[in-house]
């Protein structure tokens, strides 16, 4: 049994987490609006972004690349966020990716080059979070 932890890292100083929440009102302020409303998009979605000139990666490209998925704290929705294997227990994300996920709503696939792509051999459960502001 694999135990993974989420390592989510602040850059700005001026934000403060207390378990993965925002305890600074402001902020919550500040970002409960484009939480909202980031991911309403006014395009099409028949609208595909793709990568110009790019080339699919071949499996096992990228060994320490973690694609994590999770169900959103504030509207359900499931979302995907990276990640970068640092260690053999720790994923590091970014704290505003890590912000709206929890423990039991949130897997992690190491390794894989495809977000469709999900061998159960390489898909683990979240232990914990830990956040470094």
């Amino acid at each position: 049994m694999l135990i993974i932890s989420i390592l989510a890292i602040s850059i700005s100083s001026t934000i403060a987490f207390e378990c993965g929440i925002s305890t600074n009102p402001q902020h919550d302020k500040i970002w409960r609006p484009f939480r909202e409303n980031a991911r309403k998009s006014p395009i099409s979605k028949k609208i595909r972004v793709l990568i110009v000139g790019g080339t699919a990666a071949p499996p096992d490209a990228w060994p320490w690349h973690a694609l994590i998925k999770y169900r959103s704290l504030y509207d359900g929705k499931l979302y995907v966020c990276g990640g970068s294997l640092i260690s053999s227990h720790y994923i590091l994300t970014a704290a505003h990716c890590a912000i709206e996920m929890s423990v039991d709503h949130t897997v992690v696939s190491i390794g894989t080059t495809r977000s469709s792509d999900q061998s159960p051999e390489a898909t683990y459960n979240v232990h914990q979070f830990v956040f470094w502001c």
